[in-house]
């Protein structure tokens, strides 16, 4: 080598020490957390990014504290931050003003939980409202809220503190709780887990019990105001319930969990996900068990959760597998309550433990109404990438379970000669409860005396030597049976759909949905209390008392609790009584939604159709013979238009208006008892539209919306508890309009503030009418401009939580509600079939103010192990107030026959005639939880 080459290259080696050693080499450092819980982030990744571009120059990940440091060249100044199921957050350093210091302190950085990425392997199928992107009024619950809010209410309150929201727990029973929004019952939403509805195709109902045990295997719930962001031809029209499930490459850990509570409630189980293994498969799963007494009295319950998620992925394919369950039973209290037995009998104090539904048999307790039911839901999807931008997701789902509901069973028990014990009020002795061991008696022939008044006594007749329950008789023939009204269900379908992007701003959707339905109802015996046997009879419409009535009937019972986890036991024809009968129902529905995404404008349009084929097959339990209905053809239709505008970064405004066809439900096309359609049906028009504004900041985000929305032609089926469907409240018209809030506030590092605000207004504006199904019949529904009861027409929520000391949080907030009116049935307001006592106008309930109080501390360990201990204490101040009334007099309403108002017979309660029924509030609650994950 020449001498020249020699030193030129000794001149490059000094000079590139020269600038390196010259270069302004610093040290970035911070700290990440969970801007929810305050908690340290393990294993974000910390990038240091060019000015332009997006290749990674160097990196480094945050250790168990959620401390990072990493050294670069300032003049690379962008850092990304990234962490599974986290937003990504983007940091410029050459604006943070170094001086004369080698070290840039970033301190604490907070990451938000971002709900999209959490469904980035069920993202085509799961439709979620994008802040900033969706013109769709929304609220989002993550996983991290799930668990310190959770405590031991039924899982779907967890929604009631969203505006618009209210959760109502009926009768205090496990699962039994109401959502309903924005005036609209639960039975106008729909619920969906991953993207697929729960809705009951045949009654309209929405069943919590099957979700209940599911909140460690979720990772957010998002509730969806209005006509909701879901493509598909749903009924929802108040909003949609998306509970989005964990899939099988969530973050590799688990967890052992235990939790007490009040009047004996125990949970414990486990969980564990291996997150995405080295081969593309991964796997996770949940299984627990809860059970307690219940709040109110003899309401006990245990149930059994478990979730599995078992996936692959490849470049180009996405498969996963999922499957949960939560076979039940719980006790319940469905017999109303008048205000006036809640009280002492000094008038002080009130018992909302109360619950008639309840006695002593044998010299035990002995429930009246339960309920138990085991319906596993299992998915299968497969997810095909064309490219970037375009992909395939086929979903396959399906369900098969059985529900039971359990009564009391008996119209006409005789007593001195008259009616007395019906299956309605029960037999009552002296501590009010039902006394089943007199019932006992008079089932099996003795002459029993009525232990709270000893000068009754009932009697009764044999049939041929045979004491014999039924559902009807003659009058001294009927006893009292405790029957389970139950129902099959198998169900199965899919959804196919395509993203296709179409340039740089368009994005097409599209897909169909299928699915095929069958819901098998028939009645078993539970329990005979004494008698020598229950007549069959037959299908509703064709039941008799005549003594020959009573030749074919079961001496034996079936158990439905004692079978609830095996789903595929058939009952056979010997043990049904009164009905059996197939409801079938055929869903084929396709949509298409457009979106287009510019810079600063998100435009979306979206419409579908369906058609529903409904038909039914009933079974005679006495000839064994069926008989097929002719099938009914039934569309529906919706339209959505939306946009968005991000004015800023920070502010951004949004509008939608859309129509929705809704057709009937199952139960108004073929009542209970005949194969005969009703042909008189049509379709519910919802009309809506919707504007909002939104504020997004590194420490607030502020969003306000105002809606209108026109319910028309809307039917509710009417039922009777032993007769089934009878007829149906038509012609509901209604309009409500209102405004919400949300805020959410991080005034320092360690205060978190939230805050919801709503006020509605809900009225009826026609009369409605009740029509019979088998006879020409048609009463007037006194009910326009009345308010809508059941949901409180003005709602306040204020929660603050805050970290006292290291790992330690404590939180509180205030529930307020107002312009609370009663949810009476709407049939009431007739006065010609209730004449005097017919419901003329909805009572307000008092407003009430109630506070829940929580404290979590969370103990970090090694190898990113943590113990976390929550203590939550609900309705903290104890306090007493109305949740639900189904009834309807005034104060001032004068008592049918008589010269006084129920007021002056009665007293009242707030304002409230105690004579109305009621159920109360929860009093105080406390649960402990303890948590360990690894």
């Amino acid at each position: 080598m020449k001498k020249s080459q020699i030193i030129f290259y000794l001149i490059l080696f000094f000079l590139s020490i020269f600038t390196t050693f010259g270069q302004n080499t610093i040290t970035i450092k911070g700290v990440i957390k969970d801007s929810n819980t305050f908690e340290n982030i393990y294993g974000a990744k910390i990038s240091i990014l060019p000015n332009e571009g997006d290749n990674e120059l160097t990196s480094s990940y945050s250790d168990m504290t959620g401390t990072f440091s990493l050294k670069t060249n300032i003049t690379e100044n962008r850092i990304k931050i990234s962490f599974l199921n986290y937003k990504t957050t983007f940091i410029v350093v050459n604006q943070v003003s170094l001086k004369d210091s080698k070290t840039i302190d970033l301190e604490t950085i907070f990451l938000e939980n971002d709900i999209n990425k959490q469904i980035e392997n069920t993202s085509s199928i799961v439709d979620v409202v994008e802040n900033r992107k969706s013109p769709i009024a929304s609220s989002t619950l993550f996983q991290s809220d799930i668990q310190t809010q959770a405590s031991n209410k039924d899982f779907i309150e967890l929604v009631s503190d969203m505006p618009g929201a209210y959760v109502s727990r009926m009768g205090g029973g496990f699962g039994d709780s109401q959502l309903r929004v924005r005036g609209f019952d639960q039975n106008n939403l729909t619920p969906m887990v991953d993207g697929i509805s729960l809705y009951d195709l045949e009654t309209g109902n929405v069943d919590w019990t099957g979700l209940m045990t599911i909140n460690e295997a979720v990772t957010s719930i998002q509730l969806q105001k209005g006509l909701g962001a879901s493509k598909l031809v749903n009924s929802s029209v108040a909003g949609t319930v998306n509970f989005i499930l964990k899939d099988a490459f969530s973050p590799r850990g688990g967890s052992l969990f235990t939790s007490t509570g009040n009047n004996g409630y125990r949970k414990f189980g486990a969980s564990y996900g291996t997150g995405k293994m080295e081969n593309g498969f991964g796997f996770n799963f949940m299984l627990n068990n809860v059970s307690g007494d219940g709040y109110v009295n003899n309401t006990n319950f245990n149930a059994t959760g478990y979730f599995i998620a078992f996936g692959y992925e490849n470049n180009k394919n996405n498969f996963q597998f999922k499957l949960l369950g939560t076979p039940q039973w719980h006790n319940q209290r469905n017999t109303p309550i008048a205000l006036f037995q809640y009280f002492d009998a000094n008038e002080e104090k009130m018992n909302s433990h109360y619950n008639k539904d309840w006695g002593y048999y044998n010299n035990d307790t002995y429930t009246a109404q339960s309920n138990n039911s085991h319906k596993p839901m299992a998915t299968l999807q497969w997810d095909y990438k064309f490219n970037n931008t375009d992909q395939l997701s086929v979903k396959a789902y399906g369900t098969k379970g059985k529900s039971s509901d359990i009564r009391l069973n008996g119209d006409n028990v005789v007593f001195n000669g008259s009616p007395y014990l019906t299956s309605e009020n029960g037999v009552l002795n002296n501590t009010a409860q039902i006394d089943f061991d007199f019932i006992h008696g008079y089932n099996s022939g003795q002459l029993s005396y009525f232990r709270y008044d000893p000068s009754i006594n009932g009697y009764r007749d044999a049939i041929n030597g045979l004491y014999l329950n039924s559902i009807v008789g003659e009058q001294t023939y009927t006893g009292v049976s405790q029957i389970a009204n139950n129902k099959e269900i198998n169900s199965y379908g899919s959804i196919v759909n395509i993203d296709k992007q179409l340039g740089k701003f368009f994005k097409v959707n599209t897909g169909i949905d299928y699915r095929k339905t069958s819901y098998q109802n028939y009645r078993t015996i539970e329990n005979l209390f004494g008698a020598d046997g229950y007549a069959i009879n037959n299908n509703y419409g064709e039941l008799t008392s005549t003594v020959n009535a009573y030749q074919n009937y079961v001496t034996n019972g079936y158990s439905t609790e004692s079978n609830i986890w095996n789903i595929f036991k058939k009952v056979g024809n010997e043990k049904k009584v009164n009905y059996d009968y197939t409801s079938k129902i055929d869903y084929l529905g396709a949509y298409a939604q457009l979106e287009a995404n510019f810079k600063k404008v998100n435009l979306l349009a979206q419409g579908g159709f369906n058609r529903q084929f409904l038909s039914r097959k009933s079974n005679n339990l006495l000839t064994n013979e069926s008989k097929n209905s002719s099938s009914v053809n039934i569309d529906g239709y919706n339209v959505k238009l939306g946009a968005n505008f991000n004015i800023t970064d920070k502010h951004n405004l949004w509008i939608n208006g859309g129509i929705v066809s809704r057709a009937p439900i199952y139960t108004n096309i073929f009542s209970s008892y005949s194969e005969i359609p009703n042909q008189q049906f049509k379709n519910e028009q919802f009309y809506s539209a919707e504007a909002g504004y939104g504020f997004t900041s590194s420490i607030a985000t502020f969003k306000i919306n105002g809606y209108y929305a026109n319910h028309e032609d809307s039917t509710i089926p009417y039922a009777s508890e032993f007769s089934g469907f009878l007829g149906a409240t038509t012609d509901i018209n209604r309009k409500n309009y209102g405004v919400e809030a949300e805020l959410n506030i991080k005034p320092t590092k360690k205060i978190d503030i939230y805050a919801s605000f709503s006020y509605g207004e809900w009225k009826y504006t026609s009369d409605a009418k009740f029509t019979y199904y088998d006879r020409d019949e048609v009463d007037t529904l006194f009910v326009k401009d009345n308010n809508v009861g059941g949901i409180p027409q003005t709602m306040i929520n204020l929660g603050v939580k805050t970290f006292i000391a290291k790992g330690l949080q404590f939180g509180v907030k205030g529930r307020y509600n107002d312009r609370f009116y009663t949810n009476a049935p709407i049939e009431r307001f007739d006065p010609v079939t209730y004449e005097n006592n017919y419901f003329n106008s909805v009572v307000e309930l008092p407003s009430y103010l109630v506070f829940d109080t929580f404290i979590n501390y969370t103990l970090a360990l090694q190898n990113q192990h943590k113990l976390n201990i929550c203590f939550n204490l609900d309705n903290t101040l104890d306090r007493n107030y109305i949740m639900e009334s189904n009834s309807s007099y005034g104060n001032n309403q004068q008592i049918s026959t008589t010269s006084t108002t129920y007021g002056e017979v009665f007293g009242n309660y707030k304002g409230v005639s105690k004579i109305n029924n009621a159920y109360l509030g929860f009093g105080r609650t406390w649960n402990l939880s303890v948590r360990y994950n690894f």
